[in-house]
């Protein structure tokens, strides 16, 4: 296992993002995943409020205790944030107790990272209906940033029966291709940033030909999480090829932000 840091993930069993969080660890550390039980249902957001209130991450994050992580993160972008503005503190309160690790989330990290690249106003992309969308705005306004643009891909519903039927899963049709593209779409000449708000997506490739082609940084929920918990783990150092976040020098752990958990 990691010598140098152990990070321990949990994200929903409808994922298997493993390589691409893997990739983006330095030598000498390790990436632990425990999946928690994710239903689905037609009320999506009740759907991703479940984890929590079922239990359902306690106990992943729990199966993680073995390896003694130095770090948590949940890996879940909707799953976060839909309690609304601090509700990931919540999970990351849960999370740090049971692993008795520093603990975030994709929506903490992607706040933090957006924040320590110095953006304010942002272009955002997600995969998600409208229910969703209008929290993650609401989120990321009561974070403090203004989101100039959103674009959202919500036709990977319909595509997704075809690609279960010959063996592939909903991260083979979010690929780097996809956000890429949405990426260049929802991109204002105002924004600062452009954001991939959903771990789904696969986009370590497309990270720095994006940024080329934009001239701003791009942060992506999975590239978020694992910048902000190898950070936390205090193994934080500098990666080639996964944005500008990544370049940053190491100056120590970022902790979450000092905001009110929900009630």
């Amino acid at each position: 296992m990691g010598w140098r840091a152990r990070i321990g993930l949990v994200y929903p069993d409808d994922s298997d993002s493993d390589d691409e969080y893997a990739a983006m660890v330095p030598p000498g550390s390790s990436v632990h995943v425990s999946r928690n039980d994710a239903p689905w249902s037609e009320d999506m957001v009740g759907a991703v409020l479940a984890h929590l209130s079922s239990g359902a991450i306690a106990t992943a994050t729990r199966m993680l205790v073995p390896v003694q992580p130095d770090a948590v993160a949940y890996a879940c972008s909707s799953g976060s944030f839909a309690g609304g503005p601090g509700y990931d503190l919540r999970i990351i309160d849960e999370m740090a107790r049971i692993a008795g690790a520093p603990a975030t989330t994709a929506t903490t990290a992607s706040e933090v990272a957006l924040r320590t690249l110095g953006a304010a106003t942002i272009s955002v992309v997600t995969p998600y209906e409208a229910a969703r969308n209008d929290l993650l705005v609401a989120v990321l306004e009561a974070q403090g940033f203004r989101v100039q643009a959103l674009e959202a891909f919500t036709g990977w519903r319909a595509a997704l029966p075809a690609y279960r039927a010959v063996g592939l899963g909903l991260v083979d049709l979010l690929g780097p291709d996809l956000a890429y593209r949405l990426g260049r779409r929802a991109d204002r000449q105002a924004s600062d940033a452009v954001l991939v708000a959903c771990t789904s997506f696969k986009t370590g490739p497309m990270i720095e030909p994006l940024e080329r082609d934009l001239g701003k940084p791009v942060v992506t929920a999975n590239q978020a999480v694992m910048w902000h918990v190898l950070r936390l783990a205090g193994a934080g150092a500098p990666l080639p090829d996964l944005g500008a976040l990544f370049r940053i020098p190491d100056a120590g752990p970022v902790r979450r932000p000092a905001r009110v958990p929900a009630t």
